[in-house]
């Protein structure tokens, strides 16, 4: 369920803020859950706030990258983590009581979920339970072919309203499909391409924490402001 191979930039995107989800799920937490809603639901004078996109990595372009690895600045020195020893999620999660650290869900693992073929997979050490991002196969990055990602947000009373269309802001995403790459489709047969999908979350303005840590449900649990929905790990 960890292993998929997906587009790089929007992977990382995604590993960073499930990183600080995941280290969150045991501390207190806000009460008030995302609604998902129609985006024509959204009712009232809505103040719109703009967010200024931020690019969290840069994938270099030099003779030492191949075509389907990267080279996040975020690995380059010493004040970010050994990128070749990345601690592996998997078993950092829970169903029953929350823990510092964990994934605290509402939900197992789904054992048959589809992802990548375990035994074609290069960049885990699954003996020491660890994974090399310097190793890993991503996708491509391109920035043409698929519609601009959109993020608006805005304020009516006391709810905050969030709408995207599930593509990222910032243009990082992978020249899919990855059937066009035999080496890809070798180790993840995903045949998907992604589409524009518009969606709208309702958020308190003001939300307060929960005495008592809840767990997370499956499907969508939150949004970045690069228009991109994160999703529950637990697939």
């Amino acid at each position: 369920m960890h292993h998929n191979v997906k587009p790089g930039s929007v992977l990382v995107l995604t590993m960073v803020t499930m990183a600080l989800l995941l280290s969150a799920c045991g501390l207190q937490k806000t009460s008030t859950q995302p609604v998902v809603t129609s985006p024509d639901s959204t009712a009232g004078s809505l103040k719109e706030i703009i967010p200024t996109p931020v690019a969290l990595i840069s994938i270099p372009d030099n003779a030492n990258s191949t075509e389907f690895t990267i080279n996040p600045d975020l690995c380059r020195d010493d004040q970010g983590p050994d990128c070749t020893e990345l601690r592996l999620g998997d078993d950092y999660f829970t169903t029953f009581v929350p823990e510092k650290g964990y994934l605290y869900s509402c939900n197992d693992k789904n054992p048959t979920a589809p992802g990548s073929r375990e035994d074609k997979i290069t960049w885990i050490n699954f003996a020491e339970n660890t994974w090399n991002l310097l190793q890993k196969l991503w996708l491509p990055e391109t920035n043409s072919g698929f519609d601009p990602g959109s993020y608006r947000e805005g304020l009516s009373d006391q709810t905050r309203e969030i709408t995207i269309n599930n593509l990222p802001v910032d243009k990082k995403i992978g020249a899919w499909p990855m059937t066009d790459y035999p080496t890809l489709t070798e180790i993840d047969g995903n045949p998907g391409i992604p589409a524009s999908q518009n969606s709208s979350f309702s958020y308190s303005a003001n939300p307060q924490k929960n005495p008592t840590p809840t767990c997370v449900s499956l499907g969508a649990i939150g949004v970045t402001k690069n228009g991109v929905v994160i999703y529950n790990a637990a697939d």
